[in-house]
């Protein structure tokens, strides 16, 4: 009687061995990255950037930069009494385009 330690023992089948082989290359991947959603757009509030000017901001917001005096009257408070002294990071106030 043969020893069962004299058996021969059956190669993996190539199926299996692939198989493994993909989740251990899953397993050293890195995860991947999940960003948030943007934020909504709020079309009635801007942020101000750097190099912008009321009638860019009107140009942007209602399609005419003529309109910047809006813009201005709706955020003396923010803005101070020079139209020209916007600093980046300034959040103004857009009025609804009823126009």
């Amino acid at each position: 009687m043969a020893d069962a330690s004299s058996r021969p023992v059956a190669p993996m089948s190539r199926k299996r061995s692939s198989a493994a082989r993909r989740l251990r290359q899953a397993e050293r991947s890195p995860a991947p990255v999940v960003r948030p959603a943007p934020a909504p757009v709020d079309p009635t509030r801007h942020v101000v950037i750097d190099g912008e000017t009321l009638a860019s901001i009107a140009r942007r917001a209602y399609g005419d930069a003529t309109r910047w005096k809006e813009l201005f009257d709706a955020n003396r408070q923010v803005i101070g009494s020079n139209p020209a002294q916007l600093v980046a990071g300034m959040v103004l106030h857009i009025p609804r385009d009823d126009g």
